[in-house]
């Protein structure tokens, strides 16, 4: 049975509910917009935004947060839940760390399109490259930011997620469709929630091969998700037989293997006993020669 497309608010609730995200990319200064993010990833923007607010006004600057333990900042983010309070500290630290190991300060604003020296676009295609390794859904938000023209970003990989809920066609998915499908799924105080929404769902599941479809949000939207699944659930279960005879013939065989060794340790005593036995008539025959 094939699976019904989602409601585009249905599809944007759920990407929501499960990733959080940004609603506008407003923060003037490419590193602050970059904490952001990831404070607000799976989280309230609000949450975010307080938890941030408290990092600024109990360091000095970004390089104290750099060199205090992930252990002592937590305390700041409490408002994004206990678990993700210790994860958040740790990324933030580690993208401070990183910046600051690449380019000897904790500045981003060579991000800015505006700058435009050669070392600057050197800059900015080495960190935009560490970012799209990291994470598809902070490149594609820090591209955003960087662009006073660009409101919708097309990267690898986007199109496979719309076309396998079923809004594209797979034949005509070019980057023009896929952005105008973009811009016609979200309404535009949504388009960068939306866009945030679609590329996590894209990097924690939407794989082009081995997607994590089982945990997806919008599994039951999703037919290749439904397929994907059953044929997983056939070979777990043929796995699991496989592995269930082997078991069975690795007990036999070890149970085989322990009566060998009983009744080698059996014929072991016995001759020790037959040893013993003679050893002790020797040496009473050797006491009546006396």
């Amino acid at each position: 049975m094939a699976k019904k497309t989602p409601n585009p608010k249905v599809m944007l609730d759920t990407l929501r509910s499960n990733f959080g995200g940004p609603t506008e990319l407003d923060e003037p200064r490419p590193l602050e917009q970059i904490v952001l993010l990831i404070l607000t990833g799976g989280s309230d923007i609000v949450k975010a935004r307080s938890a941030m607010k408290r990092l600024q006004s109990e360091y000095v600057d970004w390089n104290e947060v750099r060199v205090t333990s992930a252990y002592e900042l937590r305390k700041w983010m409490r408002g994004l839940g206990a678990k993700k309070s210790q994860e958040k500290a740790e990324q933030v630290k580690e993208l401070l760390s990183t910046v600051y190991n690449r380019f000897n300060k904790l500045n981003l604003d060579f991000l800015h399109k505006e700058t435009k020296s050669h070392e600057d676009a050197r800059k900015r295609e080495r960190f935009q490259s560490y970012l799209q390794d990291k994470s598809l859904a902070l490149h594609a938000m820090m591209t955003l930011h960087g662009s006073e023209k660009i409101d919708i970003v097309v990267q690898s990989g986007v199109a496979r997620v719309l076309q396998r809920l079923g809004y594209l066609n797979g034949k005509t998915s070019t980057v023009t469709v896929t952005r105008a499908k973009i811009r016609d799924l979200f309404p535009a105080e949504d388009l960068i929630l939306g866009q945030w929404g679609l590329y996590a769902l894209l990097e924690r599941y939407c794989h082009a091969r081995s997607p994590d479809c089982r945990e997806c949000p919008l599994l039951r939207h999703c037919s290749v998700g439904a397929v994907e699944v059953k044929k997983r659930a056939a070979a777990d279960k043929k796995a699991a037989e496989i592995a269930k005879k082997k078991a069975v013939i690795k007990a036999a065989a070890e149970k085989k293997a322990a009566a060998i060794a009983k009744k080698k340790e059996a014929k072991r005593v016995a001759a020790e006993k037959k040893a013993a036995a003679a050893a002790a008539k020797k040496v009473a025959a050797a006491a009546k020669k006396v």
